[in-house]
């Protein structure tokens, strides 16, 4: 099976805090994952609860034990275990203007860990 991300992915199991705005003013879920693996593009994650496609969620997570990154990226697909009630989410980070130093950030480190 050929692979078609545009950005390479490394291993990355870190904590995540997560903020997803709802439809109506004040309506927010706060709360946090588990990372799988990131890339400049996009995060897979591992979510307690089924977030729906296409849901926007702001996340914040440590790259080093240093410097924070804060992404904007909505839920491109879901999968629920098969042995739990967990869900694995892949999230893909928007090409929007405010996340350009996120995504500069992510594409500096990501490119320090490969060979």
């Amino acid at each position: 099976m050929q692979e078609n991300r545009r950005f390479s992915r490394i291993a990355f199991r870190e904590p995540v805090e997560y903020n997803i705005f709802g439809e109506m003013e004040g309506n927010r879920t706060f709360g946090g994952f588990l990372s799988c693996d990131l890339g400049e593009g996009g995060i897979r994650i591992y979510a307690n609860d089924f977030i729906p496609l296409n849901t926007t969620i702001k996340l914040n997570f440590y790259i080093n034990s240093e410097k924070m990154v804060e992404v904007e990226g909505r839920v491109v697909w879901s999968q629920k275990s098969p042995h739990g009630e967990s869900y694995q989410l892949g999230l893909e980070f928007s090409e929007h203007e405010s996340n350009s130093t996120a995504r500069g950030n992510l594409h500096q480190y990501i490119d320090s860990l490969q060979f």
